[in-house]
């Protein structure tokens, strides 16, 4: 996964963001304190990096709140951006109404090729750096953290370092 690579993912993304709103999808906005309540009651996560998505989770849904409700992927994961003859093809999507940002975030939280810069190509091929970017991928790197303590245990240690940096340098408030 390559700057080129990334930045391809990052324009396929964009293309399905800018789609206009399909009605019956589910809403990430609804579907997210569940999945927050996961990071929240999972022991194995420190207390620290528990608050870290915390803040991030109580300024993403905060009084007033309001996401976008374009279509995005919803598991966006390296494992479904797969590379073939013809470019990058983005395969099994959740199909879910929200905030464009959340797939690049969780995509590049969880790639498994650590790039340094990994969020940066992906908004270049977006074509922008979405709002919020930055909560989210504070967001999205604690959750990354979770997954591999419990599914892949082998992604830890590169999980368990990106989440001591946000705990040193703060929440990614502005990418």
């Amino acid at each position: 996964a390559g700057p080129a690579r990334l930045r391809e993912v990052g324009a396929l993304l964009a293309r399905l963001h800018r789609c206009p709103p399909i009605g019956g999808l589910q809403v990430l906005q609804l579907l997210l304190p569940a999945m927050h309540d996961k990071i929240m009651n999972d022991e194995e996560l420190s207390e620290d990096s528990r608050g870290l998505a915390d803040a991030a989770y109580r300024h993403l849904m905060g009084a007033g709140a309001v996401m976008p409700t374009s279509p995005i992927h919803g598991d966006m994961k390296s494992d479904n951006a797969l590379i073939t003859p013809v470019g990058v093809k983005i395969i099994d999507p959740y199909g879910w109404a929200g905030d464009g940002a959340y797939d690049l975030a969780v995509f590049a939280s969880r790639v498994r090729v650590n790039h340094e810069g990994t969020l940066l190509h992906l908004c270049e091929g977006y074509g922008a750096r979405p709002l919020r970017m930055g909560l989210w991928m504070t967001w999205a790197s604690v959750d990354a953290l979770r997954l591999a303590i419990h599914y892949h245990p082998d992604d830890i240690v590169p999980r368990r370092a990106h989440v001591a940096r946000l705990l040193t340098n703060g929440p990614l408030l502005d990418l």
